[in-house]
């Protein structure tokens, strides 16, 4: 059986140069990794970007970065350079946030999902438009059809989707 894991919830606050001892001090303390929140007033890509900085082994995990307001391009080119500096010790957690967060604060309004590869909207599209595109056995079993307005990917709820719906609905619902 695998030893436990210890992890540490580190929010640097007002103070920066305090949270970058802080993630020194969890690592001298034998910790596996530091995770921090998105919502806590600062960007947290670039706060794991000075733990990383100040640490050598600690793992660096952000949970969770809402989904909403950034477009995954840059949410992914993020991860990816902060998995460079910190020598691959970075998690990437992403999420949909709550309602409150994304409307109240961003001024963002939550919706129907959107396309996975570029963030644009799904038009509802007849089956008939898309059959040649549909795997035949989906075909067989579902009729609505989704096509992105901006890269024209085909989408369909299979259970990915509806997981999905219902984790917005609970967050919407909260």
């Amino acid at each position: 059986m695998a030893s436990p894991r210890r992890a540490a919830f580190l929010n640097p606050g007002r103070d920066l140069a305090a949270g970058v001892d802080l993630a020194r001090r969890v690592e001298a303390l034998g910790y596996d990794s530091a995770w921090v929140t998105h919502g806590s007033g600062r960007d947290s890509f670039l706060v794991l970007a000075a733990y990383g900085a100040a640490t050598t082994r600690l793992g660096l995990g952000n949970g969770v970065v809402p989904i909403y307001p950034r477009h995954p391009v840059a949410m992914a080119q993020a991860a990816l350079t902060l998995s460079e500096l910190s020598g691959g010790r970075f998690r990437l957690g992403i999420g949909v946030s709550h309602r409150v967060s994304m409307e109240t604060s961003l001024g963002l309004t939550l919706r129907e999902p959107r396309c996975m590869a570029c963030g644009g909207a799904l038009v509802p599209t007849p089956k008939e438009h898309v059959r040649p595109r549909i795997p035949p056995r989906t075909a067989l079993w579902k009729d609505d059809y989704f096509v992105c307005a901006e890269c024209n990917r085909l989408f369909w709820r299979g259970t990915h989707w509806e997981r999905i719906e219902r984790t917005l609905r609970r967050a919407v619902a909260a």
